[in-house]
């Protein structure tokens, strides 16, 4: 039962109860574990609740809760409740607390006897009288008991002994399903976990593997009954030898065909995971090279040969490829010198610019790639990993000194536009905590255009060493950031330097709302592809965040969500952190769930490979402004943060959404937008800026908010506005992701729009959390859909077509329908050809034609203003 202290409590026992009473206890014994729920927080109240963690039973269970409020309330009801696995409540207690003193405290006592084995929770509500609720929190409950779950092992094992018998009699027929082979796989490796987990007294952790396991038991099972020799998708694993991918067109190609390359990165190179990649049909490893080993004298030197050779030819043929990771932040202590000393704040542990440190670096490249050029299945160089520059104070004032006079020739010019008071340009020093706008962007740039010609140097040095090997650079996760503007990187101009273009953003697995934080992959893998769509992506550093209590069917779903909307947003390749098998929670090899999300997604994506390039290379309408100047002014606040929003919202539209850089404002205007959205941008080129205004005159949609750009890219205030047009959307409401996606459907409905099949709510609104993309493949119409949310939700589909056949599950899909979440769909939608009228990703041959119109006065023009929506997805 559940007793309260402190004052008054309500208990009452449900007759549910009374046969968990009335059961025969378990010879042997039971264990309780509490661990927290993820709970929303509150504004209106804070509520703490305290516990140990681990207990054997029976004993008295306590929980302390720490109460604490704003303001202060007369009187709060604090309610716990105890739900068993099916959600009844068994047992309640109410506390009656005065938060006066705007803080109090109540304690819980409960004595559970005679429950069952299973997962309960224990439900806190602090509210007011009538119902006017406060906080909540939650706690789960694991009632275990050690020869329940060794017998839910025992079944495991024998489930996983069935079925590779199954596969192996189908294997002496030549046939290897991908699926059930992948599966059983999982089986065997983690019953083995599981068996340990529980022998060290980790009965929660035993217990949650085994239960997922039972239930990969009986998707293998299923899986087998579907094979036949004709219709069975071929285990990836050991079938060849890797060969050599070509790139094209930003993708990555095999046998002329796009493929999609999972896998992860290597400690070392005497590592297993060749072999470790294979058995889960994963093909990429990122295979670090030190300095350390290659600027060695000769006979560690060939030794070094011969060892990355080895791993090279093994991964080969086990049909693996590698990166190769320059591994060029840190050279060797004792191959340095005092000169080559590095200013702070730099990831490089040396000066970039000493001679003396280059020619280590030619050294190290030439000894690195040496091996690479007689192994097809190297399929990049990686030069620099996150890097972040901050040059010697004397180099960049010399050079700012010089460009300076260049760009100014008289100092009082300087002055007066940098706001400064030097008596000749000798004066000029380096001040990153100036707060001149003018100057700072003058300091920027030329720390920026130093970096690109470190990394143009770099990518010179690595092409002469192993000629026709891609190189790439593996950008911070930090573009998003206020601030990231003084670190010396220049994305847009080095990616153009680059074969392949490389990030390593992290992402959430917990959202307000959503099973997924904000979209920080789907966004940099967006803006790789916008600032260099010649280039496939590769993320050789991923990961995630994944919330604690959240394991099983649904950390399964969040990270194969994840790895799906990255592909979708443009990702060619994934080398995701491993872990340590069956332990932690970091990486996909510390839980059977995890593997399972990211080895099959591999297969589905994979299996679909050329439908899923279409979808990544539908054509974008919605172009979200990239500005430099921006992300310089200010430190990039509030902008950066704002355009994270903006392509949260506008994602969640429907129409490909993808980014327009101020520099390609500059060269090309904006042909082949639909719709530019400018976030908070508060600087611009005059050249960007008159390249919009020209675009909004011609007709072209806008959504902004207020008046963008009220500053020039140095940081000095305009005296024109862009145009107003009757294609102007204008937000009233505040800068977030719901406001940008309200404003993108004001957009579309304006006269002249046509959006492509999307997800839309009964009122044919947009729904938040619903992501979707279409494409047409060889005139066959296709539609990516996916609920984010962790509830099904219903929806319908705007557009033409009602129905078709999800190629990821096989199941038929028909409009209206409530959609599951986080099960990613590929939808092939029901009719022969797509018709002409509905946006995809093929050239338009048709000739365009257009009908003139009177102009329109100013003083007639007008403006549409988006206000919250009143009905939506939330």
């Amino acid at each position: 039962m559940v007793r309260s202290s402190v004052s008054m409590a309500l208990l009452l026992v449900y007759p549910g109860l009374l046969a968990a009473n009335e059961a025969t206890l378990r010879t042997d014994q039971q264990r309780l574990w509490i661990a927290r729920k993820p709970t929303p927080e509150s504004r209106h109240a804070n509520l703490q609740c305290s516990f140990a963690p681990q207990h054997e039973l029976p004993a008295e269970i306590s929980f302390e809760c720490q109460i604490s409020a704003p303001q202060a309330i007369d009187e709060t009801h604090l309610v716990l409740t105890i739900r068993d696995p099916a959600g009844k409540p068994i047992h309640i207690g109410e506390i009656r607390r005065d938060l006066a003193k705007k803080t109090a405290l109540a304690k819980f006592t409960w004595e559970p006897t005679g429950l069952p084995d299973g997962e309960y929770t224990a439900e806190f509500d602090l509210h007011t009288r009538p119902g006017g609720e406060l906080a909540k929190a939650a706690l789960s409950l694991s009632f275990l008991t050690g020869s329940s779950i060794q017998s839910r092992i025992g079944a495991v094992k024998a489930e996983a002994h069935k079925v590779r018998q199954a596969l192996d009699a189908l294997a002496r027929t030549g046939t290897r399903p991908a699926y059930a082979t992948l599966h059983t796989t999982i089986l065997e490796d983690y019953v083995a976990h599981a068996e340990s987990a529980l022998a060290a007294g980790d009965w929660p952790r035993a217990h949650e593997f085994a239960a997922y396991l039972g239930e990969l038991g009986t998707t293998a099972r299923l899986e087998l009954s579907l094979v036949t020799p004709s219709t069975a998708a071929t285990w990836p694993g050991g079938s060849s030898p890797a060969s050599r991918m070509s790139l094209a067109e930003g993708a990555l190609l095999s046998n002329g065909m796009p493929e999609y390359l999972f896998g992860a990165s290597a400690r070392d190179k005497a590592s297993n995971a060749p072999a470790l990649l294979e058995r889960y049909g994963l093909g990429l490893s990122v295979l670090p090279v030190s300095p350390a080993d290659t600027l060695a004298d000769s006979s560690e030197l060939t030794a070094f040969a011969g060892a990355l050779s080895e791993y090279l030819d093994e991964a080969e043929r086990r049909g693996i490829r590698v990166i190769l990771d320059l591994a060029l932040e840190n050279l060797p202590a004792w191959a340095q010198s005092p000169a080559m000393d590095a200013p702070e704040n730099s990831s490089f542990s040396y000066d970039l610019m000493a001679d003396e440190a280059r020619a280590l670096l030619s050294r190290h490249i030439r000894a690195a790639l040496a091996a690479a050029q007689d192994h097809p299945n190297v399929l990049s160089v990686l030069l620099a990993r996150d890097p972040a520059l901050r040059l010697r104070e004397t180099t960049l004032r010399e050079g700012l000194i010089d460009l300076a006079r260049a760009r100014y020739r008289e100092y009082d010019l300087m002055n007066r536009r940098w706001r400064t008071r030097y008596m000749s340009f000798d004066e000029i020093q380096i001040d990153w905590a100036s707060r001149h706008t003018a100057y700072l962007y003058d300091l920027q740039t030329y720390h920026q255009e130093l970096g690109t010609q470190f990394f143009a140097w770099l990518a010179a040095q690595a092409r002469d060493a192993a000629p026709g090997l891609p190189v790439e650079v593996r950008f911070a996760d930090t573009v998003f950031e206020p601030g990231e503007s003084t670190r010396g990187i220049d994305r847009e101009s080095i990616l153009q330097l680059l074969d392949i273009g490389g990030s390593s953003p992290s992402q959430d697995l917990a959202g307000n709302g959503l099973a997924l934080g904000p979209p920080r992959q789907a966004a940099c893998y967006a803006l790789l592809r916008s600032l260099r769509p010649a280039a496939p992506i590769v993320n050789s550093d991923d990961r995630f965040t994944l919330p604690d209590g959240v394991v099983g069917r649904s950390a399964y779903g969040r990270v194969r969500a994840m790895m799906w909307e990255a592909i979708i947003a443009g990702l060619d390749a994934s080398a995701i952190q491993l872990g340590t098998p069956g332990q932690g929670r970091d990486g996909i090899l510390a839980r059977p769930e995890l593997l399972d999300a990211y080895a099959t997604t591999n297969l589905d994506i994979n299996r679909l490979a050329p439908i899923v390039r279409a979808l990544q290379d539908a054509q974008a309408p919605v172009r979200i402004l990239w500005s430099t100047s921006s992300k310089m002014f200010a430190q990039g606040e509030p902008y950066v943060a704002s355009a994270l929003r903006a392509y949260e919202g506008c994602s969640n539209f429907g129409a490909h959404t993808l980014f327009i850089s101020e520099r390609e404002c500059e060269r090309n205007g904006l042909d082949g937008v639909q719709v530019l959205v400018v976030p908070k941008a508060l600087a611009l080129s005059d050249d960007a800026f008159h390249a919009i205004d020209r675009y909004i005159e011609r007709g072209g949609v806008i959504v902004r908010q207020g008046n963008p750009f009220p500053y020039d890219q140095q940081g000095i205030s305009r005296t024109d506005t862009v145009t107003v047009s009757k294609r102007t959307i204008l937000m009233r409401s505040e800068d977030t992701a719901r406001a940008y996606l309200d404003a993108l459907d004001a957009a579309y409905a304006l006269d002249g729009m046509g959006s492509p099949p999307r997800p839309v709510n009964d009122f044919g609104y947009p729904i938040d959390g619903m992501k979707s993309r279409f494409a047409v493949y060889e005139r066959v119409p296709y539609l990516y859909l996916i609920n984010l949310r962790e509830t099904p939700v219903r929806v319908k589909l705007h557009g033409p077509y009602a129905a078709g056949a999800d190629l990821v599950s096989g199941n038929r899909v028909e409009f209206p329908d409530a959609i599951e979440p986080l099960t990613p769909m590929l939808i092939q939608l029901d009719g022969d050809t797509a018709p002409a009228k509905v946006a995809s990703n093929e050239a338009d041959e048709t000739t365009p034609s257009v009908e003139l119109k009177p102009v329109v006065d100013e003083s007639e023009r007008e403006v549409v203003t988006v206000r919250p929506a009143m009905r939506h997805g939330r």
